[in-house]
């Protein structure tokens, strides 16, 4: 018998063994799977359509529906779910996806254009202003520290909440379209230049 463990990261295999011949080490194991978490099981409590959760001081949110959601067993496996609120005239969406941990994470890239550009409406205008961002600790470099695995490529779950934008980027014509990719284009540009040449 062989176990696997997969994640976004990848997959685990553990040497195998004949539980036939070594029944105590079978029967552990199966101890230890019955008292997993849904969390240990690899499920996401804050990402089910129906939880509430509080996002921070002033906003709590519950999952409804879900938009997106990219399929795949590894990769950032980016979901997103409408939210509503008690905060009246406002709806939110919640992204859930895992990045690496290496990367530079998307609310702090968000901060340093709204700082850097204050005074250029052609491309704050564009930029999403997000609620909060909430940290969690679902991390796959966890259990290949445990282990004595490499964790180089671990990823982390992280949760942010945007304010819902109006209209869909698929009702725009070629024209609009164009219009759309060229503005995103800019500001991307935009965000590598200020880190990679400004001081």
């Amino acid at each position: 018998m062989w176990c696997w463990w997969y994640d976004r990261q990848g997959a685990i295999q553990t040497s195998g063994f004949n539980f036939t011949r070594d029944l105590p080490r079978f029967l552990i194991l199966l101890f230890a799977w019955q008292r997993f978490t849904e969390e240990d099981w690899g499920i996401v409590p804050q990402g089910q359509p129906g939880r509430t959760f509080t996002c921070n001081s002033a906003v709590e949110v519950t999952l409804q529906n879900i938009i997106y959601r990219q399929y795949g067993i590894v990769g950032r496996s980016t979901t997103v779910l409408q939210a509503t609120s008690a905060c009246k005239g406002v709806q939110y969406v919640v992204k859930l996806s895992f990045p690496e941990e290496s990367r530079i994470p998307e609310t702090d890239m968000l901060d340093t254009i709204q700082k850097r550009a204050p005074d250029l409406p052609e491309v704050t205008d564009h930029i999403l202003h997000y609620t909060a961002k909430i940290s969690t600790s679902h991390s796959t470099g966890k259990i290949r520290k445990r282990l004595g695995l490499d964790t180089k490529g671990a990823r982390k779950l992280t949760i942010v909440v945007f304010e819902k934008l109006e209209g869909c980027i698929s009702d725009l014509n070629g024209i609009e379209m164009w219009d759309v990719a060229y503005q995103v284009n800019k500001c991307e540009y935009f965000f590598l230049y200020i880190h990679l040449f400004s001081p």
